[in-house]
């Protein structure tokens, strides 16, 4: 399959309460390379954590946590399945099966989800 047969953007907006949103892009370049960008987020919000689940299940595949106290910089970019230097990631790091997923994060100032998919 060509790279534009497996490439899905898109962005999608959460808004919980009185919490803002967090836009965020992903871009599947392969079951294993999808990549995420948070593309506008309210001020203060750093990636505090991060999740996979597949279209109809409650568990994620896989998380990113970042470390308590943790000087690390907060990125707006990050990839399935690397860890950033600063967060541990959970769950096991195997490619993703073609399907639909929703990656959910937690910015502390805001959240966000994306849904995304792999062919």
């Amino acid at each position: 399959m060509t790279r534009a047969g497996l490439l899905l953007g898109g962005a999608a907006l959460l808004l919980a309460g009185c919490t803002q949103g967090a836009e965020i892009r992903a871009t599947v370049v392969s079951p294993d390379d999808v990549r995420f960008e948070v593309t506008r987020a309210p001020e203060g919000f750093c990636l505090l954590g991060a999740s996979i689940v597949r279209e109809g299940e409650d568990e994620a595949l896989w998380e990113l946590r970042r470390h308590n106290g943790s000087q690390a910089p907060c990125p707006t970019r990050f990839a399935f399945p690397a860890v950033p230097q600063g967060y541990d990631a959970l769950g096991k790091p195997s490619p993703l099966a073609p399907g639909r997923y929703r990656l959910s994060v937690d910015g502390g100032m805001g959240i966000g989800e994306v849904e995304f998919a792999v062919r």
